[in-house]
């Protein structure tokens, strides 16, 4: 499960906590904010995955700790997609008073919480984050404040109460255990069992050193529940150029931690340092897990935007042509060297009958130049130019995502898709297949890890196909295993000011527990009974 939050970004004064399913459907009116929360996430992902800086190295010319300059965040990244934001001043909400904007999500098991501030009528395209919140499994966070310049380490609260829970339940159990052999004890010396006092005696010996090592685990607890936190002055390890500056920052608790202690012993504050020091190191597996698996997201950042778009009927798509989409998605295609037989081959071939275009796609590169494509039939083969406008666009959808399932499945790493109005173009039945089509991307290129596909659509056909589909889920499964099962989930985006995207809630029928607003799925039946009522008066 994923999930994006906003605050004084575009249209959203706050934008509540989205939980994201496997494939989520944002419908709503134009300008609802649907495209916003789409691109607020590929812009945090963007600029998270890029935060590096040159190297920097101390007078002497050694790698140290350093007080670090705040890395920036650019409102013009576009690595993933152009996004058309470019500056603070139109990423920011225009009628809220507050010169911060914050964006927070949740990607591939890590939460990403970012505080940009700027200023209005200035034009700043890159600006230094002030706040950035980590939040890593192991329930460990990681804040780094570059307007206080602090960074803190802190626990999971709950963790400690946890285990601490386990240890009292433990010692209780050994107390009745040392009642037990002490009672056990007397009643053998009462009879003049000697061999079954020492015996007993033995076995009590045990349980008291058992009792010593809980009592020093609960002490060690009670103190470490005092300090749950640590703070110290903002600072970093320069490990490695290129590194991103985030992996930095978590290994620098790590050598905070093998850092001496710079206070002497009747300085105030001293006790304090020293807690904190013991503190990192009694917790240093948790950051080094921690810095790993931030490491390796980092490293592994896949997102791609497949926009609406329309289909040209060039003869040659050029490999020079990046501004054509058709051109990039068949030139990718093609250099991915999907082999027969594979399952993108299959996925590409299942989908082509099932939208009966035809039974294989062929690609021919021209010299490097371009391309030609042609589609196999049974009968013929036909150049994609020749094709309708319909069918050229499933043709580049189904390329373009079995190019990201063929990738997916050589660097095993989970994907963001983005895809906007898939339905344009397409018959009524052929866009309710949309959604079978992207419930078999993610059960074909999904083993260990889930893609995350986000459709924005106005197609009223699509989603009642994903209600027949979920109710026929929860019949062949039970209505226990809804949660799990029923990969959709359906956003409806209000346009009024102030209100919230929500969650439709599938109900185990099939039907939606929340309403739609007029003018979507109500809009055909209120045409048809004006007709009616017209009928009915002639």
């Amino acid at each position: 499960m994923s999930q994006i939050r906003l605050k004084n970004f575009r249209k959203y004064e706050l934008l509540d906590s989205l939980n994201l399913n496997d494939i989520n459907i944002f419908v709503g009116k134009n300008n609802a904010g649907k495209s916003t929360v789409v691109k607020a996430i590929m812009l945090a992902l963007d600029n998270i995955r890029s935060l590096r800086w040159k190297d920097v190295t101390s007078k002497e010319g050694k790698q140290s700790i350093l007080i670090a300059p705040k890395p920036l965040f650019r409102f013009d990244a576009n690595g993933f997609h152009n996004l058309h934001i470019g500056t603070f001043e139109r990423a920011k909400c225009n009628w809220l008073d507050d010169q911060r904007i914050n964006i927070a999500l949740e990607y591939n098991g890590i939460e990403f919480d970012i505080t940009i501030a700027g200023t209005m009528g200035d034009g700043q395209v890159s600006l230094p984050i002030e706040k950035l919140k980590l939040s890593l499994p192991l329930h460990s966070s990681y804040e780094l404040d570059f307007s206080k310049n602090t960074m803190t380490f802190s626990l999971d609260k709950k963790t400690d109460d946890s285990t601490t829970n386990n240890t009292e339940e433990a010692m209780r159990l050994t107390n009745d255990e040392i009642a037990l052999a002490e009672k056990d004890v007397k009643e053998a010396a009462a009879v003049g069992n000697a061999l079954k006092v020492a015996e007993i005696q033995q076995n009590l010996q045990k349980l008291i050193a058992r009792k010593k090592a809980l009592l020093a685990e609960i002490k060690q607890h009670e103190r470490k529940s005092e300090i749950n936190h640590a703070v110290f002055n903002l600072s970093y390890f320069h490990q490695s150029l290129g590194e991103n500056i985030l992996v930095q920052y978590i290994k620098t608790f790590i050598m905070i931690a093998d850092s001496p202690i710079t206070m002497k012993k009747n300085e105030k504050g001293y006790n304090d340092e020293v807690s904190k020091i013991q503190y990192l190191d009694e917790n240093r597996k948790v950051i080094i897990e921690a810095a790993n698996k931030l490491e390796k997201v980092l490293n592994n950042v896949f997102v791609d935007y497949i926009p609406a778009h329309a289909a040209t009927q060039k003869l040659i798509l050029s490999v020079d042509d990046k501004q054509d989409i058709n051109s990039r998605i068949v030139h990718e295609y093609f250099q991915e060297n999907i082999q027969p037989g594979e399952s993108a081959d299959r996925f590409i071939k299942k989908w082509l009958k099932e939208f009966e275009i035809g039974e294989t796609i062929k690609v021919t590169p021209l010299d490097g130049e371009g391309y030609y494509v042609k589609v196999e039939t049974e009968d013929d083969e036909v150049h994609l130019a020749d094709m309708g406008m319909g069918s050229i666009q499933l043709i580049i959808l189904l390329l373009r995502l079995a190019t990201i399932g063929h990738r997916s499945e050589s660097t095993l790493q989970p994907w963001w898709i983005f895809i906007e109005e898939p339905e344009q173009n397409l018959h009524p039945m052929l866009q309710s297949k949309l959604a079978d089509l992207f419930e078999d991307f993610t059960q074909t290129f999904c083993d260990s890890y889930t893609h995350t596909l986000v459709v924005e659509t106005h197609s009223e056909y699509l989603i009642r196909r994903t209600q027949l589909m979920a109710s026929e889920m929860v019949e062949k499964y039970g209505e226990n295993m809804m949660g799990e099962i029923i990969p959709f989930k359906v956003f409806y985006f209000p346009s009024e000011k102030g209100k919230q995207p929500y969650d439709m809630h599938y109900l185990p029928n099939g039907m939606f527990a929340n309403k739609f607003d007029s003018g979507f799925f109500d809009e055909a039946g209120r045409m048809h009974m004006e007709i009616l009522k017209r009928s009915k008066k002639k």
